[in-house]
């Protein structure tokens, strides 16, 4: 009886990670913004790419907090340089995608440059989500050391639940890239391009924010 209520706690838990993952992709960000505009501009298999750089991230930031590895950067050189690198990042992506909505068509062919589409994607999902300083702090502040307090001391439970976690952000990105598929296929050039230069601007204003706020987080 005890190891069957000790399984459905486990359950419950797995559950509730799952959906605390799920929940973050319904916060709008930089990932969501990308996914997005990869979306509109070169339909789903890139969306998904982004998609799959962005978990790869938060899998390794996961492992590390896990880990406690990120308790020792905490107050190391690359936790102060890391929003500053972030941001730059962010602004990049959106002057980027700024100019290229304005100098090309918004809307390309799934089929046109397919390489340098997944690989260009895998890179962009993942830079963007292992760079920003937010996801940092969260897997080290907030969710590495919830995983820890309800794993019981098991490596395997916490790495069962971080993966729940995994799996709902997985899941409600796929979700956004079906989204923006369905839209690039009932959307004009003309729209597209508004969007595209519209979330590009997002990006530079989150890059912008991020500044500013380790600017003013900075103790005297």
């Amino acid at each position: 009886m005890q190891e069957r209520k000790g399984l459905d706690m486990h359950f419950s838990t797995y559950v509730i990670n799952f959906l605390i993952g799920l929940a973050f992709v319904g916060e709008f960000g930089q990932v969501n913004v990308a996914i997005l505009r990869s979306g509109i501009e070169r339909g789903f298999q890139k969306s998904l790419a982004v998609v799959g750089g962005a978990i790869i991230a938060d899998a390794i930031y996961m492992i590390l907090a896990l880990e406690g590895v990120l308790l020792l950067l905490e107050k190391s050189s690359v936790a102060v340089a890391l929003p500053y690198i972030g941001a730059g990042l962010l602004i990049y992506f959106g002057a980027s995608g700024i100019y290229k909505a304005r100098a090309t068509s918004v809307i390309s062919p799934e089929e046109s440059s397919r390489t340098r589409t997944h690989s260009a994607g895998l890179r962009d999902g993942f830079l963007l989500n292992f760079i920003h300083p937010t996801n940092c702090i969260w897997w080290m502040s907030v969710l590495g050391p919830s995983i820890l307090s309800v794993a019981e001391g098991s490596r395997y439970l916490a790495y069962t639940f971080g993966s729940a976690i995994l799996a709902g952000s997985l899941t409600g990105c796929i979700v956004v890239a079906l989204v923006a598929s369905i839209g690039k296929k009932h959307i004009s050039e003309h729209t597209a391009q508004k969007l595209m230069i519209a979330s590009s601007i997002v990006l530079i204003a989150f890059g912008i924010f991020s500044i500013a706020n380790a600017i003013y987080a900075k103790p005297p």
